[in-house]
């Protein structure tokens, strides 16, 4: 019996690890198809939609190939203007940071630490947008953004353990194991984010007790 979960165990664990890396090389192929700059929006809105049937306990249900394509299809231009909007916004204030760090004196020099704090809360608003696109629907990307904002503000906890994770996978993981974390990361922040979003939802029924959830 003791061997038998044991055997259980190892298998869903291979299991998983396969799926992990299937999804893993959809991300990066779709992402190169799309050369980069229009690919990497639709392909880590895939994994998002992908994770998060894993996260509801339909991981034998989806096809992860089929997602991905879904996606690219019906939401390509929606999906890269979102990643657009945050890459365009994060690299501004990255730039800008960098520049008031190469100066040594005047004013500019002395907005490091604002830019750096802003640098910092826009990643963390960032991290819930992809998870709240695959979780809901709505009609502007405005909303997504708004909604991903009041997320990070209501989940202090969670957004300060995504962002742990975020960093390790960016620059303590070296070598190809970055790569393979893609859709492991992207599974913890989905769950992570899930809880965050029904408490943000709790929140707007409370509030517009006559309105019916988005779909």
């Amino acid at each position: 019996m003791a061997n038998s979960k044991w055997w259980s165990g190892i298998t869903e664990a291979i299991d998983w690890g396969v799926r992990a890396l299937w999804a893993s090389v959809l991300w990066f192929a779709f992402s190169i198809a799309g050369a980069g700059i229009l690919g990497v929006g639709p392909a880590t809105a895939s994994l998002a939609a992908l994770t998060r049937n894993w996260a509801r306990g339909k991981a034998d249900e989806v096809r992860p190939f089929k997602v991905f394509w879904n996606t690219v299809r019906y939401d390509f231009w929606r999906t890269n203007g979102l990643a657009w909007i945050l890459i365009g916004v994060i690299g501004f204030l990255v730039w800008d940071t960098h520049v008031s760090v190469a100066v040594k004196r005047g004013l500019l020099h002395l907005a490091f630490i604002p830019l750096g704090v802003i640098d910092v809360v826009v990643i963390a608003v960032s991290i819930y947008v992809f998870p709240l696109y695959a979780h809901r629907q709505m009609d502007s990307l405005w909303k997504y953004l708004r909604l991903a904002a009041l997320a990070c503000v209501l989940n202090p906890g969670r957004t300060l353990i995504m962002m742990a994770m975020l960093y390790v996978v960016l620059f303590v993981l070296g070598g190809v194991l970055p790569f393979l974390a893609v859709s492991a990361l992207m599974y913890a922040m989905v769950r992570l984010s899930l809880a965050g979003f029904d408490r943000v939802e709790r929140l707007a029924t409370t509030q517009h007790p006559s309105e019916p959830p988005s779909k």
